[in-house]
Protein backbone atom coordinates (compact mmCIF):
# COMPACT_ATOMS: atom_id res chain seq x y z
CA UNK A 1 0.00 0.00 0.00
CA UNK A 2 2.71 2.37 0.62
CA UNK A 3 4.04 1.82 -2.74
CA UNK A 4 0.91 2.60 -4.25
CA UNK A 5 0.49 5.74 -2.35
CA UNK A 6 3.73 6.45 -3.12
CA UNK A 7 2.84 6.34 -6.38
CA UNK A 8 -0.73 8.28 -6.23
CA UNK A 9 1.85 11.20 -4.72
CA UNK A 10 4.33 11.33 -7.47
CA UNK A 11 1.76 10.89 -9.95
CA UNK A 12 -0.14 14.25 -8.90
CA UNK A 13 3.02 16.04 -9.36
CA UNK A 14 3.35 15.49 -13.13
CA UNK A 15 2.72 18.19 -15.79
CA UNK A 16 -0.86 17.28 -17.26
CA UNK A 17 -2.05 18.20 -21.05
CA UNK A 18 -5.11 19.53 -21.61
CA UNK A 19 -6.52 18.81 -25.43
CA UNK A 20 -9.99 20.31 -25.91
CA UNK A 21 -11.62 19.52 -29.43
CA UNK A 22 -12.65 21.97 -31.81
CA UNK A 23 -15.88 22.63 -33.39
CA UNK A 24 -17.17 24.83 -36.49
CA UNK A 25 -20.86 24.56 -37.17
CA UNK A 26 -22.40 26.08 -39.45
CA UNK A 27 -26.03 28.50 -38.73
CA UNK A 28 -28.99 29.33 -40.57
CA UNK A 29 -31.27 32.53 -39.88
CA UNK A 30 -33.92 32.04 -36.96
CA UNK A 31 -35.35 35.27 -38.79
CA UNK A 32 -34.56 38.41 -41.00
CA UNK A 33 -36.33 41.09 -42.81
CA UNK A 34 -36.00 44.91 -43.83
CA UNK A 35 -37.31 47.57 -42.70
CA UNK A 36 -37.91 51.11 -44.66
CA UNK A 37 -37.66 54.65 -43.98
CA UNK A 38 -40.04 56.10 -45.97
CA UNK A 39 -42.70 54.02 -44.54
CA UNK A 40 -43.71 53.25 -40.95
CA UNK A 41 -45.72 49.93 -41.74
CA UNK A 42 -43.42 48.89 -44.72
CA UNK A 43 -41.92 45.22 -44.06
CA UNK A 44 -40.45 42.35 -46.45
CA UNK A 45 -40.63 39.23 -43.57
CA UNK A 46 -40.97 36.34 -45.58
CA UNK A 47 -39.67 38.10 -48.90
CA UNK A 48 -36.61 36.69 -50.92
CA UNK A 49 -34.41 39.41 -50.52
CA UNK A 50 -32.99 41.49 -47.60
CA UNK A 51 -32.51 44.93 -48.21
CA UNK A 52 -29.55 47.59 -46.91
CA UNK A 53 -28.64 51.19 -48.28
CA UNK A 54 -29.88 53.98 -49.75
CA UNK A 55 -32.13 54.04 -53.18
CA UNK A 56 -31.36 56.58 -55.76
CA UNK A 57 -33.88 59.08 -54.22
CA UNK A 58 -33.43 59.49 -50.32
CA UNK A 59 -35.04 56.48 -49.09
CA UNK A 60 -33.33 53.67 -47.10
CA UNK A 61 -33.23 50.47 -45.95
CA UNK A 62 -32.23 48.41 -43.11
CA UNK A 63 -31.45 44.56 -42.96
CA UNK A 64 -32.02 43.22 -39.84
CA UNK A 65 -31.27 39.57 -39.21
CA UNK A 66 -30.79 36.62 -35.85
CA UNK A 67 -29.25 33.19 -35.44
CA UNK A 68 -30.55 30.58 -32.85
CA UNK A 69 -27.15 29.33 -31.57
CA UNK A 70 -28.99 27.61 -28.25
CA UNK A 71 -27.32 24.26 -29.61
CA UNK A 72 -23.77 25.63 -28.57
CA UNK A 73 -23.09 24.92 -24.59
CA UNK A 74 -23.19 28.18 -22.86
CA UNK A 75 -19.59 27.60 -21.44
CA UNK A 76 -18.14 27.49 -25.38
CA UNK A 77 -14.94 29.50 -25.99
CA UNK A 78 -15.47 30.91 -29.40
CA UNK A 79 -12.75 31.26 -31.55
CA UNK A 80 -14.48 32.76 -34.60
CA UNK A 81 -17.49 33.95 -36.28
CA UNK A 82 -17.88 34.63 -39.85
CA UNK A 83 -21.32 35.66 -41.81
CA UNK A 84 -21.71 35.42 -45.67
CA UNK A 85 -24.51 36.20 -47.19
CA UNK A 86 -25.53 36.54 -51.27
CA UNK A 87 -25.67 39.75 -52.87
CA UNK A 88 -28.24 39.39 -55.48
CA UNK A 89 -29.64 42.76 -56.36
CA UNK A 90 -28.14 46.15 -57.07
CA UNK A 91 -29.37 49.82 -58.53
CA UNK A 92 -29.60 49.13 -62.03
CA UNK A 93 -27.48 45.92 -61.83
CA UNK A 94 -24.13 48.27 -61.45
CA UNK A 95 -21.39 46.07 -60.47
CA UNK A 96 -20.31 49.05 -58.09
CA UNK A 97 -18.69 47.90 -54.66
CA UNK A 98 -20.44 49.48 -51.34
CA UNK A 99 -19.83 48.90 -47.79
CA UNK A 100 -22.20 47.04 -45.00
CA UNK A 101 -22.14 47.18 -41.41
CA UNK A 102 -23.13 45.22 -38.72
CA UNK A 103 -24.48 46.51 -35.79
CA UNK A 104 -25.59 44.28 -32.61
CA UNK A 105 -29.29 44.86 -32.51
CA UNK A 106 -30.55 45.64 -28.52
CA UNK A 107 -34.31 44.57 -29.12
CA UNK A 108 -36.01 41.65 -30.27
CA UNK A 109 -38.15 42.36 -33.49
CA UNK A 110 -40.53 40.18 -35.51
CA UNK A 111 -40.18 38.41 -39.24
CA UNK A 112 -43.93 38.07 -40.26
CA UNK A 113 -45.74 36.84 -43.19
CA UNK A 114 -45.62 40.10 -45.44
CA UNK A 115 -43.84 39.44 -49.25
CA UNK A 116 -42.80 42.45 -51.28
CA UNK A 117 -44.32 42.13 -54.71
CA UNK A 118 -41.98 42.52 -57.80
CA UNK A 119 -38.37 42.63 -57.01
CA UNK A 120 -39.60 43.91 -53.19
CA UNK A 121 -37.51 46.99 -53.30
CA UNK A 122 -40.43 49.11 -52.13
CA UNK A 123 -41.72 46.59 -49.32
CA UNK A 124 -45.52 45.56 -48.46
CA UNK A 125 -47.60 45.99 -46.03
CA UNK A 126 -46.52 45.20 -42.27
CA UNK A 127 -48.23 41.65 -41.31
CA UNK A 128 -48.08 40.26 -38.27
CA UNK A 129 -44.95 41.16 -35.68
CA UNK A 130 -43.41 42.16 -38.96
CA UNK A 131 -40.16 44.67 -38.03
CA UNK A 132 -40.74 48.08 -39.94
CA UNK A 133 -38.99 51.42 -39.55
CA UNK A 134 -41.18 52.56 -36.08
CA UNK A 135 -42.19 49.30 -34.71
CA UNK A 136 -39.68 46.20 -33.72
CA UNK A 137 -43.15 44.36 -33.61
CA UNK A 138 -45.67 46.20 -35.72
CA UNK A 139 -48.76 43.26 -34.95
CA UNK A 140 -48.24 44.48 -30.76
CA UNK A 141 -47.37 47.92 -31.70
CA UNK A 142 -44.10 47.25 -29.80
CA UNK A 143 -41.81 50.57 -31.15
CA UNK A 144 -38.27 50.94 -31.29
CA UNK A 145 -37.05 53.54 -28.73
CA UNK A 146 -35.47 55.06 -32.05
CA UNK A 147 -36.69 55.03 -35.71
CA UNK A 148 -34.97 52.45 -37.63
CA UNK A 149 -34.06 49.85 -35.29
CA UNK A 150 -32.15 49.86 -31.46
CA UNK A 151 -28.74 49.33 -31.99
CA UNK A 152 -25.16 49.21 -30.71
CA UNK A 153 -23.52 52.26 -32.08
CA UNK A 154 -20.29 49.86 -32.29
CA UNK A 155 -19.64 48.60 -35.48
CA UNK A 156 -19.20 44.72 -35.22
CA UNK A 157 -17.90 44.32 -38.42
CA UNK A 158 -17.81 46.04 -42.31
CA UNK A 159 -17.93 43.89 -45.54
CA UNK A 160 -17.98 45.19 -49.09
CA UNK A 161 -20.96 44.42 -50.86
CA UNK A 162 -20.99 43.60 -54.98
CA UNK A 163 -23.32 42.02 -57.00
CA UNK A 164 -23.76 38.72 -57.33
CA UNK A 165 -20.82 38.10 -55.09
CA UNK A 166 -20.62 37.00 -51.48
CA UNK A 167 -20.67 39.56 -48.71
CA UNK A 168 -18.51 38.22 -45.59
CA UNK A 169 -18.15 39.93 -42.38
CA UNK A 170 -15.88 38.59 -39.65
CA UNK A 171 -14.00 40.34 -36.78
CA UNK A 172 -13.12 40.53 -33.40
CA UNK A 173 -16.12 42.60 -32.06
CA UNK A 174 -18.43 39.68 -33.91
CA UNK A 175 -16.96 36.99 -32.22
CA UNK A 176 -17.10 38.97 -28.82
CA UNK A 177 -21.15 39.58 -30.14
CA UNK A 178 -21.38 36.03 -30.53
CA UNK A 179 -19.40 34.70 -27.10
CA UNK A 180 -21.90 36.93 -25.48
CA UNK A 181 -25.10 35.68 -27.18
CA UNK A 182 -23.90 31.73 -26.60
CA UNK A 183 -23.12 33.03 -22.51
CA UNK A 184 -26.49 35.05 -22.36
CA UNK A 185 -29.13 33.59 -24.80
CA UNK A 186 -31.26 35.96 -23.61
CA UNK A 187 -29.34 39.12 -24.97
CA UNK A 188 -29.44 37.57 -28.60
CA UNK A 189 -31.01 40.07 -31.04
CA UNK A 190 -29.08 39.31 -33.91
CA UNK A 191 -27.38 42.30 -36.18
CA UNK A 192 -28.73 45.14 -38.45
CA UNK A 193 -27.45 45.35 -41.59
CA UNK A 194 -26.87 48.89 -42.70
CA UNK A 195 -25.35 50.36 -45.62
CA UNK A 196 -23.58 53.43 -46.81
CA UNK A 197 -26.60 55.74 -45.79
CA UNK A 198 -25.15 58.95 -47.38
CA UNK A 199 -24.39 57.31 -50.54
CA UNK A 200 -27.59 57.66 -53.18
CA UNK A 201 -27.62 54.40 -55.06
CA UNK A 202 -25.77 52.22 -52.62
CA UNK A 203 -28.88 49.74 -51.94
CA UNK A 204 -28.42 46.57 -52.63
CA UNK A 205 -30.86 42.91 -51.78
CA UNK A 206 -29.24 40.43 -50.14
CA UNK A 207 -30.60 36.63 -50.80
CA UNK A 208 -33.27 35.77 -47.47
CA UNK A 209 -33.39 32.56 -46.05
CA UNK A 210 -36.17 32.08 -48.23
CA UNK A 211 -34.76 32.50 -51.68
CA UNK A 212 -33.74 29.09 -52.97
CA UNK A 213 -31.86 30.09 -56.13
CA UNK A 214 -28.95 30.83 -53.45
CA UNK A 215 -26.74 29.75 -50.96
CA UNK A 216 -28.99 30.47 -47.53
CA UNK A 217 -27.12 33.57 -44.82
CA UNK A 218 -24.53 31.28 -42.94
CA UNK A 219 -23.14 32.23 -39.66
CA UNK A 220 -19.84 30.12 -39.58
CA UNK A 221 -18.63 29.72 -35.44
CA UNK A 222 -15.55 27.66 -34.61
CA UNK A 223 -15.26 26.74 -30.95
CA UNK A 224 -14.15 24.29 -28.17
CA UNK A 225 -14.64 23.31 -24.81
CA UNK A 226 -13.08 23.86 -21.49
CA UNK A 227 -11.33 21.05 -20.21
CA UNK A 228 -10.88 20.28 -16.82
CA UNK A 229 -6.36 19.87 -16.33
CA UNK A 230 -7.00 17.12 -13.65
CA UNK A 231 -6.81 13.40 -13.56
CA UNK A 232 -9.26 11.33 -11.09
CA UNK A 233 -8.38 8.62 -8.87
CA UNK A 234 -11.61 6.81 -10.05
CA UNK A 235 -11.23 3.42 -8.34
CA UNK A 236 -8.83 1.65 -6.02
CA UNK A 237 -8.27 -2.09 -5.07
CA UNK A 238 -5.42 -2.20 -2.61
CA UNK A 239 -5.76 -6.05 -2.60
CA UNK A 240 -5.18 -6.81 -5.87
CA UNK A 241 -2.80 -4.21 -6.20
CA UNK A 242 -4.19 -1.87 -9.05
CA UNK A 243 -5.85 2.03 -9.26
CA UNK A 244 -7.93 3.53 -12.19
CA UNK A 245 -7.48 6.96 -13.35
CA UNK A 246 -10.12 8.66 -15.14
CA UNK A 247 -8.88 11.71 -17.64
CA UNK A 248 -12.29 13.60 -18.35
Amino acid sequence: MKNLLLFIICFGLLPLNSISQTFTVDFFPEKDNSIYSEGNTLSNGSGLKIFAGRTLLTAVRRGLVKFNLSSIPTNAIISNATLQISVVKANNNMPTPHNFTLNKLLKDWGEGPSIASGEGGQGAPAQGNDATWQYAKYGTLTAWTTAGGDFSSTISATAVGILNEFCIWSSTTMKEDVANWVSTPTTNFGWIIKGEENTAGSAKGFGSKEDQAVPKPTLTITYSLPVEDKILINEVNPSKKWIEFYNP
